[in-house]
């Protein structure tokens, strides 16, 4: 085990970050899961998927060191935050190739049950078709498709 793989990395928003800087994306993601201990890891998509601001900063900065697995947790993650933080969730789609309109916008959960599935389509589509931002409207306009679908 390297050395900055047996560093106790702090989960907060700007120790991962300064972690990122220090270290690259996909090294950080090493860290918060290893040793098939997927706590860490699980506790940083929980955050982001709250929609908070910062830890949505965090889902952009380490988004290139993920993997296949550590890819659907996060894509997961920002769907969670999609109807908390639309905005916020909408800026992150197309900044890598996996978080597309198909990925976040198509409620990619792992076998959700039926009541928690309709209401995160009502939820969400209300979240959408209420947000009045320019910044953000021709993301809304094709997140809110993806969804209706």
């Amino acid at each position: 085990m390297s050395a900055v793989a047996s560093e106790t990395l702090a989960l907060t928003p700007q120790a991962i970050a300064k972690y990122i800087e220090e270290h690259r994306a996909k090294e950080t993601v090493n860290n918060l899961y290893r040793d098939n201990d997927s706590r860490r890891w699980d506790f940083v998509t929980r955050k982001i998927g709250s929609g908070d601001p910062r830890w949505l900063s965090i889902a952009k900065l380490i988004a290139e060191g993920t993997d296949a697995s550590t890819s659907e947790g996060l894509v997961v993650s920002l769907a969670v935050a999609l109807p908390k933080n639309p905005k916020g969730v909408l800026q992150l789609i197309g900044t890598t190739s996996f978080l597309s309109y198909e990925t976040v916008c198509n409620a990619p959960f792992i076998e959700p049950t039926p009541t928690y599935l309709k209401n995160y389509l009502r939820k969400t589509r209300q979240v959408l078709k209420n947000l009045k931002d320019t910044a953000v409207e021709e993301q809304r306009v094709k997140c809110l498709s993806q969804i209706i679908k």
